[in-house]
């Protein structure tokens, strides 16, 4: 394992929102399709049922990248990997912004899928490389909590703009840049570990249970998010016919929630261990999803949502954390397969989602994804190994 450089608190916090930064430029596009999913459709004509495949294409394709970068990350620097993923992820959203069919949409807002693998595994990875062992969790949730904070005034901006055009010229394009910048200019060129080999690196992780139960958590866990992170706006607007100025707000309390539990989850961590509150929060998250979508009145789902999304924040510095302990000589491979299996639990979910809708509605298709969510906590249950104190 590197050694982690040794700096200053005010000069950590920096570099940890920059990479928490980062982690929204892929983000800013998606959130715009999130909030006017709908108004895509009417631009183009096209069905939500339809429009919701930009999301799985975008996960298919990050998937694919994620796949690749297991490899890739062995050998090349994980800073110049994830400088090269903000550059893609700027053209997306400019090439998305300039798109005159839905079919040069589809194809460009893929490319933002490529970005996103690129961006996301190194994002984390890096934590291990230039965060002392002690320090992780608490910068795991300083960047987890980044992403959120934007999305709450976002949110309500993109809604009140109302055209999607219009949210990633003043939105999404704007972020991309900005992160670009940023890591450029706090992130510390690393060089990449070439004296490990293809073979030893994949031994290593083919023969770790818990490690393959982590990757496992990550694609369960990414099913379940559909319904929550996703699909939300869209649930409530059709099903509980919600304008679409009340369901922005609403959405911005569901990042708010995120936030807020990223920005606690470290200490959860603390006073719980990274396994058992990555399982007791992901099976409390996958019964708020069910939840979501059975309850009658509109206004508790949307308590039921902003809860699953406290929960949600929460876990995540602790699943990270888990996962990139797992096998330290490789962080950024299995970051990177992390990512493949979150992409893959995306395209699956979406998938999943698409089918359950047309067939068999809202309330169906929230019930399969939350059970989905409740078998990622056990699967760690299970299998994960339970780390001690002092290795975190």
């Amino acid at each position: 394992m590197a050694s982690s450089p040794e700096i200053n608190q005010n000069e950590s916090r920096i570099k940890a929102l920059a990479l928490g930064l980062s982690r929204y430029a892929p983000r800013g596009a998606t959130l715009v399709t999130g909030v006017l999913l709908i108004e895509i459709g009417n631009t183009f004509g096209a069905p939500i049922g339809v429009t919701n495949q930009l999301n799985a294409t975008h996960s298919f394709l990050a998937l694919l990248t994620a796949l690749a970068m297991g490899v890739i990350s062995i050998k090349l620097s994980m800073s110049s990997l994830l400088f090269a993923g903000l550059t893609l992820s700027v053209i997306s959203a400019v090439g998305c912004y300039l798109s005159i069919s839905f079919q040069m949409l589809f194809l460009l807002y893929a490319l933002n899928g490529i970005a996103w693998s690129l961006i996301y595994p190194m994002s984390t990875a890096l934590v291990g490389e230039i965060y002392s062992q002690e320090n992780r969790a608490k910068m795991f949730s300083i960047i987890f909590a980044v992403p959120p904070i934007i999305t709450v005034f976002g949110s309500p901006l993109i809604a009140y703009i109302g055209d999607w055009r219009m949210a990633l010229l003043l939105f999404a394009i704007p972020i991309a840049i900005t992160s670009l910048v940023l890591v450029k200019l706090n992130i510390p060129p690393l060089k990449a570990r070439k004296e490990i080999s293809l073979v030893s690196a994949f031994k290593t992780l083919a023969t770790n249970v818990s490690a393959i139960s982590c990757l496992a958590n990550f694609f369960l866990s990414s099913i379940t998010w559909q319904i929550i992170g996703v699909l939300s706006i869209s649930f409530l607007r059709e099903y509980h016919q919600l304008p679409r100025e009340t369901t922005s707000l609403i959405y911005s309390g569901f990042a708010l929630a995120v936030f807020l539990g990223a920005l606690s989850g470290g200490k959860i961590v603390d006073h719980l261990g990274i396994k058992l509150s990555t399982v007791s929060l992901q099976i409390l998250g996958g019964v708020s999803a069910i939840l979501f979508v059975v309850v009658p009145d509109p206004f508790v789902a949307a308590g039921l949502g902003v809860f699953a999304c406290l929960l949600s924040g929460l876990a995540q510095p602790a699943q990270s954390s888990l996962t990139i302990e797992q096998t330290p000589e490789i962080r950024g491979s299995i970051m990177s397969l992390s990512s493949a299996s979150d992409s893959l639990g995306g395209t699956v979910g979406a998938m999943m989602a698409g089918y359950l809708l047309l067939n068999y509605g809202w309330r169906m298709t929230g019930i399969v994804l939350g059970a989905v969510g409740i078998l990622a906590g056990l699967t760690l249950l299970i299998f994960a190994k339970e780390m001690n104190r002092k290795e975190y």
